[in-house]
């Protein structure tokens, strides 16, 4: 290590910089007065992905990154020429420099130059930058702004980050954020499901730029959660009970942003996949709503157009009109296509009820017929659609 100081003044420095007690007593800062540590900052470096290691044994592990942590030591002590290194944890290591050694552009040039030299295992590091601060207790300070920059370059995929930049290329939109999120809700509340999907995605940019990735995470799943309440109040009970494809809470375990996306790509797709009858017409009139809920609790019994439209108090040529010119097609070719897409559901749902009683679950009285109109729909027979999956 390139320093001077004994191990007493080391043991002092760590108690300093890991303890929660940032203050020395008098008779500790009078034996620090020589050690030049004003103007120093903190350079954390840590394996990004520790899981890596655990196909080796014990011994194999420890011996790896033994000859991992000399490496760096032994880089950033040519490069840094007045530092203190301390082993974290074998996993982390904290060096502790004076800034005006090297400045903190130059510093991340040359970090992102290092290379470990080490084809045997596939292991990144993750560098983190703390700020400058001119008093030893500050180092405690450096330290932690350090670990939080390891955190946002672990979550957005970055190898080194600077605590500093961070703060920098922050600008406050909170009140921008709050007011998106009361916009979301009231147009998930009209039925704007779209809209509020789209206003959706900006939010969640705006927030990977203003906030840390706790803070994103807990943001992202009370906005979610809130916007699936509101989801339901508007569906009937049958809708209500069909399981979410991921739980949210999932969203607190994520380690990085490319998982953040995927689980809130999956819940809008859960949305607009499970309830696409009812987002798909938001401002029908009531008379057709009433007839698609009907068809919804009843598409497995035999349903006629007179039957429907009596069940919603127009006559069957008027409602055939209204349904064509509010859902784009014909009544008739709606009901089949639901049926299909329900069987094509019951398929992969029940893998040993056969065709047949699949045909007959969702409405269709010929077997035969229901082969040919799924295979048409689907371009595979019912059998091999199961199969596929």
């Amino acid at each position: 290590m390139v320093n001077n100081f004994d191990s007493r003044q080391l043991n002092i420095i760590e108690e300093i910089i890991f303890s929660e007690n940032q203050r020395l007593s008098s008779s500790n800062l009078d034996n620090f007065k020589d050690l030049k540590l004003d103007e120093s900052q903190a350079l954390v470096i840590e394996l990004k992905d520790q899981n890596l290691l655990e196909s080796l044994s014990a011994i194999s592990r420890e011996e790896y990154l033994r000859r991992w942590s000399g490496r760096l030591k032994k880089r950033f002590n040519q490069l840094l020429s007045n530092n203190i290194m301390i082993a974290v944890d074998i996993f982390k290591l904290a060096i502790f420099f004076d800034h005006r050694t090297i400045n903190e552009l130059k510093l991340i040039k040359e970090i992102e130059a290092i290379d470990l030299e080490d084809t045997s295992n596939e292991i990144e590091v993750l560098y983190g930058l703390g700020q400058v601060y001119d008093t030893i207790e500050g180092l405690s300070i450096s330290y932690q702004e350090a670990v939080q920059a390891i955190d946002y370059a672990r979550f957005f995929s970055f190898r080194v980050v600077s605590y500093r930049s961070i703060i920098t290329e922050k600008v406050t939109r909170s009140l921008y954020i709050n007011e998106s999120e009361r916009l979301i809700l009231s147009l998930i509340r009209s039925n704007n499901y779209q809209q509020a999907k789209n206003e959706f995605f900006d939010l969640k940019d705006n927030l990977y730029q203003e906030y840390w990735p706790v803070e994103i995470k807990i943001r992202i799943f009370n906005l979610l959660s809130k916007i699936k309440l509101e989801i339901l109040k508007g569906i009937n009970l049958e809708e209500r009970d069909k399981e979410e494809p991921v739980e949210l809470k999932l969203l607190m375990k994520t380690k990085n942003a490319k998982e953040v996306d995927e689980i809130i790509d999956e819940f809008w797709h859960w949305i607009f996949q499970t309830f696409k009858e009812q987002l798909a017409y938001p401002s029908l009139r009531e008379e057709i709503q009433s007839a698609l809920d009907y068809i919804r609790l009843n598409y497995h019994n035999e349903i006629s157009l007179e039957e429907i439209a009596r069940q919603v108090g127009l006559s069957k040529y008027y409602f055939s009109h209204l349904f064509s010119n509010e859902i784009g097609e014909n009544f008739s070719s709606y009901l089949s296509q639901y049926r299909l897409n329900r069987a094509s559901q019951l398929l992969l749902e029940n893998n040993k009820a056969n065709i047949s009683e699949i045909a007959y679950k969702v409405g269709f009285n010929d077997p035969n017929y229901f082969a040919r109109a799924f295979k048409e729909k689907f371009d595979l027979s019912p059998s091999k659609y199961r199969n596929s999956k």
